[in-house]
């Protein structure tokens, strides 16, 4: 048997397992997913209009915050995808900075 089903603050199903936490995506305004397990330390957004997934680690995470022009930002998504591995989830680090 699975982990049980709870409520969230917003009323919607959570389980022990997999919090999904709707986000906007930092990269194209449009509505994302935090689809990392918990206990995950970082995030990994799915974006809704690309169907991508992007892992973001905690100390990537501060500086993509403090980034606030959008094209900064797509560079650094960038920089991360061309660091990855092929066929592997882009992963945000400070080195993408």
């Amino acid at each position: 048997m699975g982990p049980v089903p709870e409520r969230g603050r917003d009323g919607a199903r959570t389980t022990a397992r997999n919090l999904e936490i709707a986000v906007i995506c930092p990269f194209c305004g449009g509505k994302a997913r935090n689809v990392a397990t918990n206990g995950h330390k970082g995030v990994i957004l799915r974006c809704d209009c690309t169907d991508t997934e992007i892992e973001i680690t905690p100390p990537g995470l501060s500086r993509l915050l403090a980034l606030h022009d959008h094209d900064a930002r797509v560079d650094v998504l960038l920089k991360a995808v061309r660091l990855a591995s092929p066929g592997a989830r882009p992963v945000i680090r400070p080195n993408c900075f």
